[in-house]
């Protein structure tokens, strides 16, 4: 079992005036323990989060200390978008249509496909509308 974390919970853990802020503590403390198996974050899910934080909190120290705890996490793995990832992704990104899948989501469902994870630890309730064999922790 494994999850890959997307930006909306990560970014929530660190901002308490996040709306996801205490259900964010909650799902993170149970990844820690272990609940959904291996923790995946992607380069894509980090840079956005590095800036997402940046611009909501207005501080750079607070991406940077995320940042900084991801990086040095021994329970989180940091997995980068190749080439084949990436072509993927941009597969994914042009057959959906019908739902405001971003770039950096495609990414995650290419990574997960290709990596074998099962779940995606998320708010955006996009990815309930694929059809596709993993389940939102939410």
């Amino acid at each position: 079992m494994s999850v890959l974390i997307d930006t909306g919970p990560l970014a929530a853990v660190k901002l308490s005036r996040d709306k996801h802020h205490a259900r964010s503590q909650r799902l993170m403390e149970e990844a820690m323990h272990g609940k959904y198996g291996n923790i995946y974050v992607s380069d894509y899910i980090f840079d956005e989060l590095a800036t997402l934080l940046m611009v909501r909190s207005k501080r750079k120290d607070i991406s940077v200390d995320l940042g900084e705890s991801i990086l040095s996490s021994r329970f989180i793995e940091l997995v980068c978008v190749d080439g084949g990832i990436f072509k993927r992704a941009w597969e994914i990104f042009r057959q959906y249509d019908d739902l405001t899948l971003s770039f950096t989501d495609c990414t995650s469902i290419a990574l997960m496909e290709d990596i074998g994870i099962e779940n995606i630890m998320s708010f955006d309730g996009e990815f309930d509308k694929l059809g596709l064999d993993i389940t939102r922790v939410s």
